[in-house]
């Protein structure tokens, strides 16, 4: 019994089946098999039968398709690593997402669970994560958002609705910095006038650093950035490059600072 793609990509219909099939199959055929060249020619890899489903979708008929298991979201990690490395992502968030996706790979085989892309299966596996390790709200929102790019990258290539479409995202956790009160910053100060090692001109340059922090508001990257010719003595101005966005800015600095 021949498949459905093969019936789709032949060529020609016996006699006996052109005249079984109305003017209207026959067109809808022809539709299925162009979608299907076209898309080998774009070099889509996908089975034929998920191209031919996407394009019904397409002409707004709904066409049930089965959720991948984890040998088939396995298959699809390697090539969306594959992905963010040729784009240039960090080590370190490709590590991050190996770590998401295969925490919910090895959790879908604990459980024995085969549909993967079906939103009480991502719910659950979010619920256990929460439950078995307690993770911080801004590492679980990361956890949520690593898990949403690569599951709906998985869907659209598998020819699935969104499992997502209806999850809302967790809050995203507020982050509040600590900031040194005033007699903080002072016993800070005077830690800074008796280093370790026993060298003037090294409690004189951490005093320094500290007092041109705290009046300029320069972060450490455009500090350490400072050249000579970026001093200007006479007003008390101090200027910086900031090399990554190409322009310049300036901050005022205290007489009483700048006399240091």
């Amino acid at each position: 019994m021949r498949s459905a793609a093969a019936v789709i990509l032949e060529p020609r219909a016996p006699a006996s089946e052109s005249e079984a099939l109305s003017a209207a199959d026959q067109l809808a055929l022809s539709a299925l098999r162009a979608a299907i060249i076209d898309a080998r020619r774009s070099g889509d890899p996908r089975p034929a039968l998920v191209i031919a489903g996407a394009a019904m979708g397409a002409l707004g008929f709904q066409v049930p398709a089965s959720s991948p298991g984890a040998d088939a979201v396995g298959r699809h990690r390697d090539s969306y690593l594959r992905r963010l490395t040729g784009a240039g992502r960090s080590a370190s968030t490709l590590a991050a997402y190996r770590i998401a996706i295969d925490g919910y790979l090895a959790w879908a085989r604990e459980n024995r669970i085969g549909r993967l892309l079906e939103e009480s299966t991502i719910v659950d596996h979010l619920d256990d994560y929460r439950a078995r390790h307690a993770p911080a709200p801004a590492t679980y929102h990361r956890r949520f958002i690593l898990l949403r790019r690569f599951l709906r990258w998985v869907a659209q290539h598998e020819g699935v609705g969104d499992p997502f479409a209806e999850l809302d995202a967790p809050p995203r956790p507020r982050q509040e910095s600590d900031w040194l009160t005033v007699d903080e910053f002072r016993r800070m100060l005077e830690a800074a006038r008796r280093p370790r090692r026993a060298r003037r001109a090294l409690a004189e340059r951490d005093r320094l650093v500290l007092l041109a922090l705290l009046t300029t508001g320069l972060r450490r990257a455009e500090l350490l950035g400072l050249d000579w010719r970026d001093v200007d003595f006479d007003p008390g101005l101090r200027s910086w490059f900031r090399a990554e966005h190409g322009g310049s800015s300036t901050r005022a600095m205290s007489r009483s600072t700048s006399s240091r």
